[in-house]
């Protein structure tokens, strides 16, 4: 998912295997910012998503979110009510929490009073789209905001510098 806000301060959402985190001994986020980084994208730019159902009690998980972090990746966490334990989630304090349905119940209730953004997907028909807005939700994803393209557009101006760029040198729009 890319979210554009007036191409300054969007980002792009990644969904990643929670296996690849629990794989990778040290250096979290080292490779994925080698590549991101030919493409104009810096980690404040990417929010990595992984379903909330793989939390538990190894720690490793927990460590490698906190590396990504250190390296400026933001998280969300996808389908907060799977996890055993809502208070973990809480825990992790992800930027956005992905709901895959209609959103309601405690995991709903303990991430809003949290302050995480709140996503809902399935957003297909301007019926659906008016019960997220009525909700108060944050972020939706869906086929009413058009199908997924083969074909991107530029990330970067003609300096280089990535067009979504919150930095001082970022580009003037």
């Amino acid at each position: 998912m890319l979210a554009q806000r007036d191409k300054v301060g969007g980002f792009l959402q990644l969904a990643i295997e929670p296996r690849y985190l629990l794989a990778v001994p040290n250096q979290h986020g080292l490779v994925y910012e080698a590549i991101l980084k030919r493409c104009g994208l810096a980690p404040e730019d990417i929010v990595l998503e992984f379903s909330a159902g793989h939390l538990g009690s190894d720690g490793r998980l927990a460590a490698a979110v906190h590396n990504f972090r250190l390296r400026g990746y933001r998280l969300a966490l996808r389908d907060p009510a799977l996890s055993r334990d809502v208070a973990a989630v809480v825990a992790l304090q992800p930027e956005f929490a992905r709901f895959d349905e209609k959103p309601n119940g405690e995991a709903l209730a303990a991430c809003r009073q949290a302050g995480i953004a709140i996503e809902v997907s399935g957003i297909e028909t301007a019926d659906d789209f008016a019960v997220a807005q009525a909700a108060g939700f944050s972020f939706g994803l869906g086929a009413l905001f058009g199908e997924a393209k083969s074909d991107c557009r530029p990330t970067h101006s003609e300096q280089r510098v990535a067009y979504n760029s919150s930095s001082l040198s970022g580009a003037e729009q």
